[in-house]
């Protein structure tokens, strides 16, 4: 079987793959396949087996020389694939073999940004004790706060505001995460966000503050979070939500 060439063995490689066969995935190994080989999608033995959290198989691969950060052609690894998939043993098994916590996806997003924005909490609380950049941005300027707070991840904000992360970070748009969250209706999120004194008085490239927006969605529980988190503003509120009714009128 070792004088294969390379379609041959990304056939018969593949075919075992698909099926889970792990006496006959042994026995290729013991042949000498290339354990690394990609299929159409670029993905691995590695990356197939960490996606569908099969920790038998990736731990096998492993121990055999499997090479933990190759990428697909999304750039996605196999530990994008097991947080993806909310597989947290699978992450651990990839971490504590080496598997690297920085790779960034074809899009510049870390393994930390992906948990945050599918909300993993499991996953990105782990990855936030190992060590993960919460600092890291994408080609967005996207931080890890930003995707929490643009998908309602409540949990994995809170993590990342209790290791200091930075909440007022805007993106290339010049939004912050308060703003993304009001954009969408995350209002746990916004209210969280107002409580760890969030600048307000931020604008984004268009020129507006986090309240105008609200204003521009209108968001009136926004609105309203903003009267209880600012002082003096009740008043304001008062007379948006009349704006409002005027507008409906």
């Amino acid at each position: 079987m070792t004088n294969l060439n390379y379609r041959e063995q990304e056939k018969i490689w593949f075919q075992y793959i698909g099926k889970n066969d792990i006496e006959m995935i042994k026995s290729c190994i013991n042949e000498g396949f290339d354990i690394n080989l990609q299929n159409k999608d670029g993905e691995t033995a590695l990356m197939i087996f960490a996606q569908h959290g099969n920790n038998e198989l990736v731990e096998l691969l492993i121990n055999a020389g499997a090479k933990l950060n190759m990428v697909d052609e999304y750039g996605d690894s196999a530990l994008i694939k097991a947080i993806e998939n909310f597989h947290f043993d699978t992450l651990k098994l990839l971490i504590e073999n080496g598997a690297d916590i920085h790779q960034e996806n074809e899009s510049h997003d870390s393994p930390l940004m992906v948990a945050c924005e599918i909300g993993n909490v499991e996953a990105g609380r782990y990855l936030l004790n190992q060590g993960a950049n919460h600092r890291h941005t994408n080609t967005c300027d996207e931080t890890a706060v930003i995707k929490a707070a643009q998908h309602g991840a409540l949990p994995n904000l809170m993590d990342l505001i209790s290791v200091g992360a930075d909440i007022n970070a805007q993106d290339t748009r010049g939004k912050t995460a308060l703003m993304h969250a009001i954009e969408q209706g995350h209002n746990k999120v916004v209210d969280v966000l107002l409580l760890h004194k969030a600048n307000t008085a931020i604008k984004n490239n268009q020129r507006k503050t986090a309240r105008q927006i609200a204003y521009q969605c209108k968001n009136k529980t926004a609105l309203y979070l903003f009267s209880i988190h600012e002082p003096g503003l009740k008043d304001v509120f008062k007379m948006l939500l009349f704006g409002f009714q005027r507008q409906r009128d």
